[in-house]
Order: structure tokens, then C-alpha cells, then sequence
């Protein structure tokens, strides 16, 4: 929870419950969501009405993810795809189900394992299936353990049921067994603002931060810019909400 403190020195306090974390010269939001009026996270920050309005022109995507770990790496000959469901949707619904992408964390920079760590890969759902997922009525009023748990079942299926398919893409002697190694761990997540969704995009197109000297608060995040819905958006607008903090200090 952030609150406005009228100080030229230190502007902004921010709180964990009633415990003062600390004090900054600037706020750097990166959540469009913030500005819902039902988030408590800056009800006593006193924003620009111009940042509040974001929420009247971007809507939120849901997306389900799953992580799982296994003890020994997948005998899948790439590190990542992603299902396009856009050249035969309903094959694509048959063969994969909720999978609208995959990746194998452990193949980034400074993610590598040893041989006594596990192998982890990432899925997420394609928006679609998350809606129907959401919406299944078992869990409607379940708590979000159960909803993670869910989650977490129906992904990991279908991720291991299409194995054997993936390999056969790749070019897999399909005289040879497809073995799975054993999974070690798995979590399911929501991801409720997964996405922006734009009802006027030519509004953040042209502009990569929303900056406030006069309140020493900057907005920025993967709705601005012609990179939008994609973590290079993401990136480039940190990156310029951090160069117009610093030309704001004179740096």
C-alpha cells in the first residue's frame, strides 16, 4: 500500500499493513491494475486521474500457468514452442487441449542445471482455454489453492499426454518408446491480468511510460509502445520510465 506524504524530500511512504517499509522520491507503478478503484494498493496515493483512466481503455486476459519440475531432462529436441491454434483450431484443441505455449526454463542464462537439480518447464494456456477453465462450474466459490490445484491437473495432463505427439512432430522414430521422466514437482497458478486487451490502443501505441514530474510518479508496463501484450514491450517501457526518472533528477 502506497500513501502521498506532502514532503519535497521523500513524496511517497510505502506500508505492509500499518508497518512503514520505507520512503522514496518516486513511485514507479508497473501494474495497470493498480488503478482499479476496488485495489487498496494506491487508495491513499492521491495518482494522477490520468493514470486511474488507464483501466477505461485496457482490459485484462486471463491465463492459466503451470510449472513443473522433473528429475531428469525431457527428451524433447527444442527448448520452447508455442501452439498456434490459429491453422486448425480444432485439431490443435484435440492433440494439445488448454497448452498454448511451452518452454523449458531451464535452458535460460543462469537457469542451467546439474545433475542433481531438477528440470523445470513452464506452460501456459491459451486464452481461450483459460476462460473455459475458470469457468468450470466445480470451481465456482473454490479458494485459490483448489483453483491452483486445478490448474496445475489439468495442464500437467495435458502436457505429458502430448509428449508422445511432439515427438512424432520432431521426427521421432516412432518405433522407439517415448520415456517421460518422473515429475518431482509441480504448481499451478492464475493469472488473472495476464494480458492487455485494448479498446483504444492507438492511446499507449505512441507512448512506451506515463510520467508525473509534478508528482514524482511514473507508470509503465507491457501495455505501452508497438510492442504491447509482449515482454519486449514490457521491457522497453521499464526502460523508459527509468530514463525519464533519471532526466526528472538531472541525471
Amino acid at each position: 500500500r502506497v500513501v502521498a506524504v506532502h514532503s519535497e524530500e521523500s513524496p511517497w511512504q510505502l506500508y505492509h499493513k500499518d508497518e512503514l517499509l520505507g520512503s522514496y522520491d518516486w513511485l514507479v507503478v508497473t501494474d495497470r491494475n493498480s488503478a482499479q478503484e476496488l485495489r487498496p494498493d494506491l487508495a491513499d496515493a492521491n495518482i494522477n486521474m490520468e493514470f486511474k483512466q488507464v483501466n477505461e481503455h485496457v482490459e485484462s486476459v486471463k491465463s492459466c500457468t503451470t510449472m513443473i519440475a522433473f528429475d531428469e531432462p525431457l527428451p524433447l529436441p527444442f527448448d520452447g514452442l508455442t501452439f498456434d491454434y490459429n491453422s486448425n483450431k480444432a485439431v490443435m484443441r484435440e492433440e494439445f487441449k488448454s497448452l498454448g505455449w511451452a518452454a523449458r526454463d531451464s535452458s535460460k542464462p543462469g537457469r542451467g542445471r546439474n545433475n542433481e537439480s531438477p528440470e523445470c518447464w513452464v506452460l501456459q494456456s491459451n486464452p481461450e482455454e483459460a476462460v473455459r477453465l475458470l469457468d468450470l462450474e466445480e470451481l465456482q466459490g473454490a479458494t485459490l489453492p483448489q483453483i491452483r490445484e486445478k490448474i496445475r491437473e489439468q495442464m500437467v495432463n495435458d502436457f505429458i499426454d502430448c509428449i508422445p505427439t511432439l515427438m512424432a512432430k520432431s521426427g521421432w522414430d516412432d518405433s522407439k518408446q517415448v520415456s517421460t521422466p518422473k515429475i518431482v514437482d509441480s504448481m499451478g497458478h492464475r493469472w488473472g491480468a495476464a494480458f492487455p486487451s485494448f479498446i483504444k490502443q492507438e492511446l499507449f501505441k505512441e507512448m512506451e511510460c506515463q510520467v508525473f514530474p509534478e508528482q514524482q510518479f511514473v507508470a509503465c508496463g507491457d501495455y505501452f509502445g508497438t510492442y504491447a501484450a509482449r515482454v519486449e514491450g514490457a521491457f522497453l517501457s521499464g526502460r523508459a520510465a527509468a530514463k525519464e526518472v533519471l532526466k526528472c533528477v538531472g541525471r
